[in-house]
């Protein structure tokens, strides 16, 4: 019984400290969620990040309104954060097939 307390308070801990740590949004929600599912119900997680707006879903009946909505509101954030950086990916994909072809035609 121990030890099983000493491991859900080292996961929580190493939950903490990686929170601390992270500076990417994403990730950083995801961490938040997971810690906080593990605050309010004692319970361990480990979900992939696409799991991330059921979870804050859950955490609904748990969290005050302000709180709730601040989730959704970062949740929001890292989905325009995420739209844009495939934008931009695709768009140098674009570019760089472009180049490619004009350098092809010029060595014909």
């Amino acid at each position: 019984m121990f030890a099983d307390r000493q491991l859900v308070f080292n996961h929580r801990q190493s939950l903490a400290e990686q929170l601390r740590q992270e500076s990417d949004a994403a990730l950083s929600l995801h961490l938040a969620v997971v810690l906080l599912v593990h605050v309010y119900t004692q319970c361990m997680i480990h979900a992939p990040g696409r799991c991330v707006p059921q979870i804050i879903a859950f955490l609904k009946q748990y969290l005050p309104a302000d709180h709730h909505n601040t989730l959704l509101r970062c949740q929001g954030i890292v989905r325009i954060t995420f739209s844009s950086t495939v934008l931009t990916i695709n768009q140098s994909i674009t570019t760089l097939i472009q180049i490619d072809k004009l350098q092809r035609d010029r060595v014909k």
